[in-house]
């Protein structure tokens, strides 16, 4: 039988040697109930969602027209518990810019990009405070919200 990490990764798959730990930093403590560490990235929505599939989120690519919300998602079944990672469609732009951003749509009418927002976890239905997450269980959730906003970011310059 094969070996399977925290995240129900096969264990070979994951790099040990200089592993980040993510810890809940005393901003969050502040906010309590979500992390923005990794808000306010604007990402490629069909890279994100190929991501979210092999690390083994749930995610379905969000339309301006329709799917107003839908949030990437992971159960966390050894811990009864489930964590979002909040994206939303970005704004419109600035109408001096020739293109809106509501308009970067493909053919079928899903929107190009998303920006993140904040990480929220849940145990049945409730939520539950970042510091009371357990310490291993948050680091590898933000490993891959980190993977996430870094590999799918198109950069700051709204232009």
């Amino acid at each position: 039988m094969a070996r399977t990490c925290l995240l129900g990764r096969p264990a070979a798959a994951i790099r040990q040697a200089f592993r980040e730990f993510y810890q809940v930093p005393d901003d969050e403590r502040q906010t309590r109930m979500y992390s923005n560490r990794f808000a306010g990235v604007l990402m490629r929505q069909h890279q994100l969602a190929g991501l979210c599939r092999v690390q083994g989120w749930d995610y379905r690519l969000l339309g301006t027209g329709f799917d107003g919300y839908n949030v990437p998602a992971k159960k966390l079944v050894p811990w009864n518990m489930h964590v979002e990672l909040h994206v939303e469609l970005p704004p419109d732009r600035d109408p001096s810019l020739r293109d809106s951003g509501l308009g970067e749509l493909s053919g079928t009418g899903i929107n190009l990009f998303v920006g993140s927002d904040q990480v929220r976890f849940y145990r049945e239905r409730r939520e539950v405070a970042v510091d009371e997450v357990p310490a291993v269980l948050y680091s590898e959730v933000m490993r891959d919200v980190d993977l996430f906003t870094s590999v799918c970011a198109i950069g700051e310059d709204e232009t």
